[in-house]
């Protein structure tokens, strides 16, 4: 089965959440786990059966589809959008796009991408920005990312959506959601308002770990220990929880801005920044999403 609405991202824009309250709706499938098929080579490898093979569950319901937040990053999985659209009836299929203020996003990443053990990102928040703008800074070129989307689908097919707004009123959110998608928008009512995967439950690796690994010999050394052991010492160790969000240096934060100048003004996007407002706060008009 082909599904007929795509959830693109943005990741650490509340897509996981929205992922649970589209499936808690009746009319509506998602496949419970992201997916990346038009993205990771090993997933398409797979092939095109095993893809669809995932959505027979929801086989006899109105909506069914999946969260990929890999489809809009398009710096670090250029073929994702070419597989993608040579494989869909593109006039009938729906997008599903949420962000946020780009330079929350930038920290929750960086915070997403330390947790998973490895050096994707260094280690060093302010380095990273620069250094890995590809995972860091280009991800929150919403405009960017959306832009190889709007040449082939009708502003109809694509609803760009806020995790501000999600925080602040749910049920409207999803209301609108629900109705985009043509299904019962009355379901929003009943919707839980858990948030999911908050970077408070996460551990990092110590930048003292990142340092060690730079070191010749340091893999070798630890391939020999057995993986209990390893795994043990990676958790007592070198894993620290997350204290709080990661600091901006002025510099980087101007630079980090004007990077972002063109992207937020293409979306409507006005940042205030000021030395009060330290993370700065969007602020947008309803139905940007898709004007020219």
């Amino acid at each position: 089965m082909k599904p007929n609405y795509l959830v693109i991202g943005a990741p650490k824009c509340g897509s996981t959440t929205l992922s649970s309250l589209l499936a808690a709706h009746p009319e509506i499938y998602m496949v419970p786990h992201e997916v990346g098929f038009f993205a990771l080579d090993e997933k398409y490898k797979k092939g095109i059966s095993w893809y669809e093979e995932l959505f027979l569950p929801g086989e006899n319901l109105k909506c069914i589809g999946e969260n990929s937040n890999y489809y809009t990053m398009k710096e670090i999985y250029p073929l994702a959008f070419e597989r993608l659209l040579n494989y869909f009836d593109i006039k009938n299929l729906k997008l599903i796009y949420i962000v946020r203020n780009p330079l929350e996003r930038i920290e929750s990443f960086w915070i997403e991408k330390r947790s998973h053990g490895g050096e994707d990102v260094h280690y060093d928040f302010n380095i990273a920005v620069k250094k890995n703008r590809d995972w860091l800074l280009d991800v929150s070129n919403y405009w960017r990312q959306l832009e190889p989307f709007r040449k082939h689908f009708s502003d109809e097919q694509i609803l760009v959506m806020f995790l501000e707004d999600l925080k602040v009123d749910q049920y409207q959110t999803m209301y609108e959601c629900y109705s985009f998608l043509g299904v019962d928008p009355k379901i929003a009512s009943n919707l839980s308002s858990e948030r999911l995967n908050p970077f408070e439950k996460k551990k990092v690796v110590k930048p003292f770990k990142s340092r060690l690994r730079e070191l010749q010999g340091y893999r070798l050394v630890v391939s020999l220990l057995p993986m209990t052991i390893r795994r043990f010492l990676s958790d007592k160790l070198f894993m620290q929880k997350v204290a709080s969000r990661p600091q901006w240096n002025p510099e980087t934060k101007a630079w980090a801005i004007q990077e972002l100048a063109e992207d937020k003004s293409e979306m409507r996007f006005t940042l205030v920044i000021s030395s009060q407002n330290a993370t700065g706060f969007p602020q947008y008009s309803r139905n940007l999403c898709v004007s020219s």
